[in-house]
């Protein structure tokens, strides 16, 4: 970090009281963007130097004191590519930008239909008919601004998804088919990445985390090839926004994890099971 760069962040800082009280320096959204247009770099840039030198951005105050300054720093240094940006992609988005996820990598070759208002929170009625990955991207950096987004107009196939994953240290499933599911762990498992995936119907949904080194979806749907229809059975229950916002929260915390290094508790082999219709909340071991 240059040594200026720093004088000037402790210079610019101000005392700010924290949700636990304590008093300390702080920047805000305004003050990170004016450094980083005066040091002609990004507010990421800003937002680790000032945690670095001990000053906290104010748009991460409520993180703490469950994160520390190293978790932020990891997070805005993480990569994450979320593939799906339907109901269950735009939630898990939302809350990766807040949380301060430093580069959000986005996937999707579809457009809204006013059939997705119920649902999904990139979808409002102005941008039916437009794609899901633009409009991702443009809610992520109206959220946050000093983290970086790459939008893909695509939809995943076993050709594309090596390069689509890329450089990431988190894949996150939000795909609608189980069939493109699996091409994703394939290539998830073929870069040495982890993955997140969920699925929902109706009321009920579940969530996993599969490494590369473990079974995965084969544990939940059977073998690839025995496989009788890609849709699941939201397709006769369709999907409501109650659940589908809850899941999505949930894949969100199994990202951040990864993203954190916290694997011991995420849901390795493990799979949540959630029925929001009778509050059934269930931790089903897969393996």
């Amino acid at each position: 970090m240059p040594s200026d760069l720093k004088s000037t962040i402790e210079a610019a800082a101000l005392p700010k009281q924290m949700a636990d009280g304590n008093i300390e320096p702080a920047l805000t959204v305004a003050q990170v963007e004016e450094l980083a247009i005066r040091f002609g770099t990004d507010g990421k840039f800003i937002e680790i130097a000032a945690l670095e030198s001990g000053v906290v951005p104010e748009r991460y105050a409520r993180n703490f004191n469950t994160f520390d300054t190293v978790d932020q720093i990891r997070l805005l240094k993480g990569t994450a590519t979320v593939v799906g940006l339907g109901g269950l992609g735009g939630t898990v988005i939302e809350c990766l930008a807040r949380a301060g996820v430093g580069h959000l990598n986005l996937v999707d070759g579809d457009r809204f239909e006013d059939h997705n208002l119920n649902r999904q929170l990139l979808c409002t009625q102005d941008r039916v008919g437009q794609t899901k990955a633009r409009s991702a991207a443009e809610r992520v950096c109206r959220v946050n601004s000093s983290i970086s987004v790459q939008a893909h107009h695509e939809f995943l196939t076993p050709k594309n998804a090596a390069r689509l994953i890329s450089s990431s240290d988190v894949v996150v499933d939000c795909l609608d088919n189980i069939d493109t599911r699996f091409v994703l762990e394939a290539s998830a498992k073929e870069a040495g990445l982890p993955m997140v995936s969920a699925a929902l119907a109706g009321l009920s949904g579940h969530v996993t985390t599969i490494f590369p080194q473990d079974d995965g979806l084969s544990l939940i749907y059977g073998p690839r090839e025995d496989l009788q229809q890609s849709k699941g059975a939201e397709t006769v229950l369709g999907c409501l926004p109650q659940a589908v916002v809850l899941i999505g929260a949930a894949e969100s915390a199994e990202a951040v994890k990864i993203l954190l290094e916290q694997e011991k508790t995420a849901l390795r082999n493990r799979m949540l099971v959630v029925d929001v219709a009778d509050n059934t909340y269930e931790v089903i071991r897969l393996a």
